[in-house]
């Protein structure tokens, strides 16, 4: 957890300005006590009612946004790729130098189409499959 100048292509997401701050949320998943996913958030510092540091970042990123941000998520859009990961997430993740992870990264809208936060998780597809449902009705 930790307080950071918005990237190019957070400030571009969430509609920020050069130098607004973002609190970033990094969260390793595991199955079975192997490192599965490594999550990514990026929440305007703005939008926190609460002091980052008193923020449980173990929590869902729904009851997060929730409680910290007394708001809702009430959709995201998903960007899903295969790629190789960089030497950090390769590490976290314990992955072979050519190992490829399925990179989703997501925006989350509130019910007025505003965004909320934005974020990337890798994904160790040798460990987790991706399965996706589409409505037709």
């Amino acid at each position: 957890r930790t307080v950071r100048p918005a990237s190019e292509s957070e400030i571009e997401t969430l509609a920020l300005q050069e130098g607004d701050p973002v609190f970033f949320l990094q969260r390793l998943f595991c199955a079975d006590d192997t490192p599965a996913i490594l999550a990514g958030n990026a929440i305007p510092l703005a939008s926190l009612r609460t002091p980052p540091e008193e923020c449980n970042g173990q929590l869902p990123i729904d009851e997060f946004i929730v409680r910290y941000c007394n708001s809702q998520i009430a959709y995201d859009i998903f960007d899903i790729s295969a790629s190789l990961p960089d030497a950090a997430t390769r590490t976290t993740l314990r992955l072979a130098a050519d190992q490829p992870i399925l990179q989703l990264r997501q925006i989350f809208y509130d019910r007025q189409n505003e965004p909320l936060l934005c974020g990337s998780s890798a994904y160790n597809e040798q460990l987790l499959g991706l399965r996706l449902v589409q409505s037709w009705s």
